[in-house]
C-alpha cells in the first residue's frame, strides 16, 4: 500500500485522476528495519583481530575502510583497482552471480594505504 499511495495521490493531486481511492483507507503500519552500524569499539575490535590470510583480512578491511558492501567487496576485480582508487561498479550475489552494481550505482574509492598493503600481499 505504501508503494502505492505515493503515485496514486499524486496522480490525483495533477488532475490525471477525478477521485483518490485511499481516501479514508488508513495509513499502513511500516517499522523501519534498523540497520546494523559498528561503533568504534567493534572497528578497533575487528582491525585488531589476528587473521593471517591476507585474501581474509582484505575482506573485512574493505567494508571498514572503504565503505564497500559485502556483494562489491565479493565483486570486486584486479581491473577495478588503479592508482590508488577502486572503482566500484561490480557486485557478486550467491544466486545471480557477477553482475553490474544495483541501479547503475558505480562509484570510485580512494584506497587507505592499509588497503593497498594488503592487496601487494
Amino acid at each position: 500500500m505504501l508503494a502505492m499511495r505515493v503515485p496514486v495521490k499524486r496522480a490525483f493531486f495533477d488532475d490525471i485522476i477525478k477521485t483518490d481511492p485511499f481516501n479514508g483507507v488508513k495509513t499502513a503500519v511500516h517499522k523501519e528495519k534498523r540497520r546494523g552500524i559498528l561503533t568504534p569499539t567493534e572497528i578497533k575490535k575487528l582491525v585488531e583481530t589476528s587473521i593471517s590470510e591476507p585474501r581474509t583480512r582484505l575482506a573485512v578491511f574493505l567494508p571498514l575502510y572503504c565503505s564497500m558492501r559485502m556483494g562489491e567487496v565479493r565483486g570486486l576485480q584486479w581491473g577495478d583497482i588503479s592508482d590508488g582508487i577502486i572503482h566500484i561498479r561490480h557486485n557478486w550475489q550467491e544466486k545471480e552471480g557477477l553482475k553490474p552494481c544495483k541501479c547503475g550505482s558505480e562509484g570510485y574509492v580512494p584506497m587507505p594505504r592499509i588497503v593497498a598493503e594488503l592487496l601487494n600481499e
